[in-house]
């Protein structure tokens, strides 16, 4: 009797494991997956900013002549 206690204790020990990496998996991929989204999105509001600051340094440049 024993024996099948300790069976069972061990299947049921090892099925955790593998959910538990299962699980661990799955926040990785989402984790990664978050990142991969976000920083180019960081990056291309970054670069949007330089040029309207240089588009807005430009206009304040413009020489008018009158004539």
């Amino acid at each position: 009797m024993q024996t099948k206690d300790l069976k069972t204790h061990l299947m049921i020990t090892m099925t955790k494991k593998r959910t538990q990496n299962k699980e661990n998996y799955y926040y990785i991929f989402w984790i990664v997956a978050m990142v991969a989204f976000i920083v180019p999105q960081v990056f291309t509001a970054y670069g949007i900013m330089k040029v309207t600051d240089f588009l807005e340094n430009k206009v304040d440049k413009v020489i008018l002549i009158e004539q």
